[in-house]
This record gives C-alpha cells, structure tokens and sequence, in this order.
C-alpha cells in the first residue's frame, strides 16, 4: 500500500498515541485502539497501524485485518470534500441524491443509520445534519 504523506511528529499523532498507550495490552483493545487513530486523524495512517501491533503485541496482519473489516476505518488519507451524504436506502428514497447534484464538493457515504432524520448530511467535523433540504444545503454550502 502506499503511504499517504503523514507528518508523524505531528499533535494529533501524539495525542492519539498518548491516548492508546494507555489502554490495557490486550488483544480486545485492537478496535478502541484503531477509533482512537481514527477520532484524532481521520484516518488510519501506517504509522498508527504499526503502533497499535506493537502496542498491543500483535501481528501487524491482525491490525490490518481489523482496519479494513470496518468501513468507518479509513486507510487513506481523507479527500478534500467537505460535505458527505448518506446514500442509504432511506436517504435515497428522501432525496439524498438530489443533494448530490445540487452543489459540488459532495462525496456518497455509506448508510450512517440515521434513518428517522433522512436524508443525512456531514460534515468535515463530522457533525450530522437530518432532514435536509436541497434549499438549505445549497446555503450551508456557500457559507
């Protein structure tokens, strides 16, 4: 895989890696260490992925394995979109894909299970939004 350009002295890494040091050394810690990893960097770089196999004392095929089970890891750097719409069933039906085509800087996600509050928006802080419009969208947007 090739590496994204990652800055390992950077904060969040540090924080992340403070963070993770301090959970148990156990083999049931493996996913709260790769969220940690996620949370502070958005992504699973693989410097994260090493420290949390040598952390918890596995093979780095068992972190890898974990970190692309689950589609709320990232193992690439995030693109620059700023808006994400939930293309889930619901969503679609409640016009998720109007969104879509209605600003640019729009990336589908998979089904954020949010259902009742169709159709779902994020956004780069990862703060949800329910029922939006094509109308206010289309205004956040442009703020």
């Amino acid at each position: 895989m090739k590496e994204e350009t990652f800055d390992s002295t950077s904060e969040a890494f540090r924080e992340a890696k403070i963070a993770v040091g301090k959970l148990p050394k156990k083999r049931d810690q493996l996913l709260p260490a790769l969220e940690i990893f996620q949370q502070k960097l958005h992504w699973l770089p693989e410097a994260s992925i090493e420290y949390v196999a040598n952390h918890l004392m596995l093979p780095l095929s068992e972190v890898y394995s974990i970190a692309t089970g689950y589609s709320e890891l990232n193992l690439l750097k995030p693109t620059p979109f700023k808006w994400h719409v939930c293309m889930g069933v619901a969503c679609d039906l409640a016009g998720a894909s109007e969104l879509i085509t209605c600003v640019d800087n729009v990336e589908q996600i998979d089904c954020q299970f949010l259902c009742a509050l169709a159709p779902v928006v994020v956004d780069q802080h990862e703060q949800l939004y329910g029922r939006v419009t094509t109308d206010n969208f289309q205004e956040w947007v442009k703020k």
